[in-house]
Formats: C-alpha cells, sequence, structure tokens
C-alpha cells in the first residue's frame, strides 16, 4: 500500500530506512551503524494509522485487493489477516476487496460489508468470452492457415441452441455433450476460465501458425479442468494416438487405463467428448466432429510433436516453423520454386524434417504445379548427386507419395516415363526408384499402363548402357546391390536371364578397372537369399550368415562368361565388405570346376 502511494507523496516516513541501506549497514563489521540505523520498530496496524492524514492530505483512496487466501495452504493462519483487515475496516479513505471461495476459514461474513456470490460458469457466458477472444487471436496474427477453405464456424458450436437451465451437475451425467457444455462442465469457476485464457493467450501469442488453436483450448482445459486426463495424455500420448501395428499391446493397455480414468473422474463424459474433438485413435469413442481434419493437431504422429509443442507452450528456436515451410508452399503455387526446391534438395546434407513438414502440410496442389516440381527435384538430385541420386532421397519420397494420392491413374503415364529415362545415363538406383514408387508405391498407373512403363524403361537401360564406362557411370558405391535391385523392381525372379545378356559382359568389362565399385555389384547379384541378410543401417555392415553363391542364379546370369565372373571374384583383394565375402566361395567353386573339367 505505500509502495502504491509513493507516485504521489514522500513515503520515507512511513517506510523507515530503505532495505538496501540496511543491508549495508548490517555488513559493517563493528555492527556501529546498524545499532545507530536501527530505528523503532512499527507494528503494521501503527503503520495503517499514519496513513489516513496523508489520504487526507492528497484526497485520496487506497483499496487494498486481497486474493487466493484459500490457496495458502492448511498451515497458513488467517488470524494475523484478519486482524490487519479488521484495522483497515476502522480507518478513513481505506477500504478492501477480498475473493475467497465459500469455504475459506476467513470469517468474511462479519468482516466484510457486502457480499456478492459470483454465480457459476454458464454456456452463455463461455460464448460471449470465447468469441470475443477468437475473433481476438484470429485477428492478431495473419499466419498462413494450412487448411485452404477451412469452415471458420465457432468449432465449439458456442452458437448452437442450448437449454439456459442446463447446469455442469446434468451434465456430468449424460452420455453425449456438446463441445461447449463440455468446457462448462471443466470450468465451473471464473477462476478456472480466467487461467485457462491466460493459459491459451500465452500459448498462442508463442505458437501462433504453429499449432491448431482448438487443441491449444482443449489442452488448456484438461491442464485446469481434469489435471488426471492432462497427465495421463502427458504420459500416453504416442499409444493413445499410435496405430495398432505400431504399438502392439501397449494400445490395449491404453484403452483400458482410460475408460479406467474416465469412469472415475467427476467429469469424465465431459473429458471424453473434448478427447474426441482431439482426433487421438485409439480413446477416442466417436469420430470427431470438426468440418476438417487439421494438419497441426495432437493427433499427428510426425514430423513435428504438435502435442509437445503445445505442452512445451513455445517452440525451440532452432526448430523448424511450419509458417516458413507454408510461406514456400504459396510461394511455389504462385510459380516461384527457387526456395522450396533448395530446402526440399539442400546443396550438403538431407533436410528430412524439411521434406516430411512439406508433405504434411501440403493438402492439395495443382497437378501441373506438383509435376513441374517433381521434375526440377529430379532434375537437382541428378545435377548436386549424379549417380549417387536416389528415389530414397526424403524430398523425392514425400513427392511421389503426393503423386500418387492426387495424380489421377493413368492421365500422365508418359510423363512418368520421361522421367525415368532422365535418369537413366546418370543414376541406376534412382531409375529403380523412380519406377517402384511411380508404377508400386505410390502407383499412378494400372498394371497395363505399368507393362508400357516397363518395356520403356528396359529399352531405355540397354540402348543407353552399351560399354563397361557406361556402367560404371550409373553406379554409386554407397549403393552396393543396384543392379539386383533394378532387376527385381522391374521383373522380379525371371529377369537374372533377361538381364544377363545385356549386364553381364558390362560387368566383366567394368571389373577390372573399378573393382570396388564393380565386384560388390557381381557379389550381390549372384549371392543367395540369406547371403544379404545383415543389420539395418550399419555404418559397417554386420551380416547374420555366411556367403554363398546362388549357383543357379549365376549360370543362368553370366552363362558362358561364369568363370570369368568367379576368377574377378576370387581374386578381389580390396576391401569392400560386401565383395570381400565373396572370394572364397568363388574360389572354391572355381576349384571344382577345374578338378571337374567343366572350366573351358
Amino acid at each position: 500500500m505505500i509502495r502504491a502511494l509513493d507516485g504521489l507523496v514522500d513515503t520515507i516516513e512511513l517506510r523507515g530506512l530503505p532495505d538496501s541501506y540496511k543491508r549495508l549497514a548490517a555488513a559493517e563489521p563493528s555492527g556501529w551503524l546498524a545499532r545507530n540505523l536501527r530505528g523503532d520498530s512499527v507494528d503494521s496496524l501503527q503503520a495503517l494509522e499514519r496513513l489516513s492524514p496523508i489520504l487526507d492530505a492528497i484526497d485520496a483512496q487506497v483499496v487494498l485487493m486481497v486474493e487466493d487466501v484459500e490457496r495458502t495452504g492448511e498451515r497458513f493462519d488467517t488470524r494475523h489477516l484478519e486482524r490487519f483487515l479488521w484495522a483497515l475496516r476502522r480507518l478513513e479513505r481505506c477500504t478492501f476487496v477480498i475473493a475467497v471461495d465459500a469455504e475459506s476459514r476467513l470469517d468474511f461474513l462479519k468482516l466484510c460489508d457486502t457480499i456478492e456470490l459470483v454465480p457459476v460458469v454458464r454456456v452463455e457466458h463461455l460464448e460471449r468470452i470465447f468469441v470475443t477472444a477468437y475473433n481476438c487471436w484470429k485477428a492478431k496474427y495473419s499466419d498462413i492457415d494450412p487448411i485452404p477453405h477451412r469452415n471458420d464456424s465457432d468449432p465449439f458450436q458456442f452458437r448452437m441452441t442450448t437449454p439456459d437451465d442446463l447446469l455442469p451437475s446434468q451434465l456430468q451425467a449424460s452420455d453425449w455433450v456438446q463441445p461447449q457444455l463440455a468446457l462448462v462442465s471443466l470450468l465451473q469457476t471464473p477462476r478456472e476460465l480466467k487461467h485457462m485464457m491466460r493459459r491459451v493467450n500465452r500459448i498462442w501469442s508463442n505458437l501462433h501458425g504453429e499449432a491448431e488453436l482448438d487443441h491449444i483450448v482443449i489442452l488448456s482445459a484438461l491442464r485446469h479442468g481434469a489435471p488426471r486426463a492432462y497427465k495421463f495424455l502427458l504420459a500416453n500420448i504416442d499409444a493413445a494416438r499410435g496405430e495398432p501395428m505400431e504399438v502392439g499391446t501397449i494400445v490395449e493397455t491404453v484403452k483400458k487405463d482410460w475408460e479406467k480414468l474416465i469412469g472415475e473422474l467427476p467429469n469424465g463424459p465431459a473429458v471424453q467428448r473434448l478427447v474426441n474433438v482431439l482426433g487421438l485413435r485409439q480413446i477416442t469413442n466417436a469420430p470427431p466432429q470438426v468440418p476438417t481434419p487439421s494438419r497441426q493437431g495432437v493427433h499427428i504422429q510426425g514430423p513435428v510433436d504438435y502435442f509437445a509443442r503445445i505442452a512445451a507452450e513455445e517452440l525451440d528456436p532452432n526448430e523448424l516453423r511450419d509458417q516458413q515451410v507454408l510461406q514456400h508452399i504459396e510461394q511455389w503455387k504462385d510459380g516461384h520454386t527457387e526456395n522450396l526446391v533448395e530446402r526440399l534438395v539442400p546443396a550438403a546434407g538431407v533436410d528430412d524434417h524439411y521434406a516430411r513438414a512439406w508433405h504434411n502440410l501440403v493438402v492439395e496442389a495443382d497437378e501441373t504445379d506438383l509435376i513441374k516440381l517433381t521434375e526440377l527435384v529430379v532434375d537437382r538430385l541428378l545435377t548436386i548427386h549424379g549417380a549417387s541420386a536416389s528415389g530414397g532421397h526424403p524430398a523425392l519420397a514425400v513427392l511421389l507419395a503426393k503423386c500418387g494420392r492426387l495424380l489421377p491413374k493413368n492421365k500422365h503415364s508418359q510423363w512418368l516415363i520421361d522421367l525415368i529415362e532422365r535418369a537413366v545415363p546418370i543414376s541406376l538406383p534412382l531409375v529403380t526408384s523412380l519406377f517402384y514408387y511411380g508404377t508400386g508405391r505410390y502407383s499412378i498407373v494400372d498394371e497395363a499402363d505399368k507393362a508400357t512403363i516397363r518395356d520403356a524403361v528396359s529399352n531405355a537401360v540397354r540402348t543407353r548402357l552399351k560399354r563397361p564406362d557406361d556402367l560404371v557411370q550409373v553406379l554409386a558405391e554407397e549403393y552396393p546391390g543396384s543392379i539386383l535391385s533394378f532387376i527385381a523392381t522391374l521383373n522380379g525372379p525371371r529377369g537374372y536371364e533377361e538381364w544377363g545378356k545385356c549386364f553381364a559382359p558390362l560387368l566383366i568389362g567394368a571389373a577390372k578397372d573399378h573393382a570396388d565399385l564393380i565386384l560388390p555389384e557381381l557379389a550381390i547379384l549372384v549371392g543367395d537369399e540369406e547371403s544379404h541378410e545383415r543389420q539395418a543401417w550399419p555404418r559397417s555392415p554386420v551380416f547374420f550368415n555366411r556367403y554363398e553363391i546362388d549357383r543357379g542364379r549365376m549360370a543362368t546370369f553370366f552363362q558362358e562368361q561364369i568363370d570369368e565372373a568367379l576368377i574377378l571374384l576370387s581374386g578381389y583383394d580390396g576391401a569392400n565388405p560386401y565383395a570381400l565375402r565373396a572370394t572364397d566361395d568363388a574360389s572354391a567353386w572355381l576349384s571344382e570346376r577345374d578338378s571337374s573339367g567343366s572350366k573351358p
């Protein structure tokens, strides 16, 4: 109260010596300064009595606001506060307002001249507050919405007609409630509503455009109105939104635990109704009633964990912002692709997170724009990476996935052929990946057109790869087994005889000068199925089984050149683990053929 008066009068007479002076005096070793400056201690009630003439002189009124008395804990003794407030009542120009719950140990019935009971929160209160708040939140920031043509109606349906006399106690027993009634059931007091709105406002100021506002509202309501439910989501969010095949038996456990929790909560049906809006697959008992699925909702597992983002209430300074990706998407749709292509295929490294964020945030795209972007990405991959370009690159994978979803079947078959033929003289791994994604995993054609594309690709490879040096140009050491992958993807098990006539002489001719590149291809090509089993993605491969040549496959593939291939494998003295493990078996078979007279 004295500090509040400082702006109007000099209150040093009321405050005594400033605290900073007292600390300096106490630090003086002899204690003489502290004794002389100690002064007389003044009781707070005596200090109050000295306020009245000052207030009268400046014609001012003091109103003391006292809040949260009942939240100080059971050990807080309210008698001292009551004594202080009774003294304040006796002073002229001083009064107070105290906000407490009815269960407070403070005797406010005798202490206060006027008592006002604050009513419980009702739907009409929430409607007025939320409509105003939503308009403010939405108008404050000009962010790009990832959902084009979004239905702008109130997600909590506040404008629906609801019974005026429906109370929260009645809502708790209902099997089904509207979202706005569920909020009323969770936020029954102005204080709960105030804290929830304050939290939403703080989170939205940090995450506007980076998370779904509706989900921020719901999680904040759960945090303040149903903390047990919120803590359950914190501990089990991955299982709650996961696919059954991804999380196994954890799914059944999380379902049972959630159902048990809902049964124990006094506002369980309201909590369940709000969680249904979130769309968490494993703990939702009804389809979420929202007009358009969110691209920034807590149900999404990647590339951004929006639940974790909302729980943290802010972004890491180094975190990729959705708005940056959305801005690049808008530029792309306006014909400016430079920023998008450079981020999808950076000159150095691989920006996997950016590519997956782009895939998540692109809801719809014009066919022409999507085709052109795919071509630009393929060209940039070939320019930067050459033979090392692969369809496994995250940017190309997400683009082809989007093509498979948005492009009409068979309409762009010739485009796919042309795209693959661009890669034929540069990267065999990319040829294989484009065919696999375009006709298989994310197919844009039916089986008839797939056969046509297969024939076109086969013809292009045979036409362009005629010399050993041509084969060397399209292979990369980091992708051993590219030839086997190409044959298996295009033709399956029956392709070895067909492609042996093309690749066998090229492999033997190129192996003499490029053993470290070609012999791993050869070893993988003729090894049996079990020979290739290894640990996933090690820097240096660790194989589970010993290497054995599939003699039938090798004979089919190399025919009269089989001994030349065996001599090359058995004589390898380099360091490549794929080629080294084939030397013993190649030497053994070569000796057998020599002793039996099979060797020409």
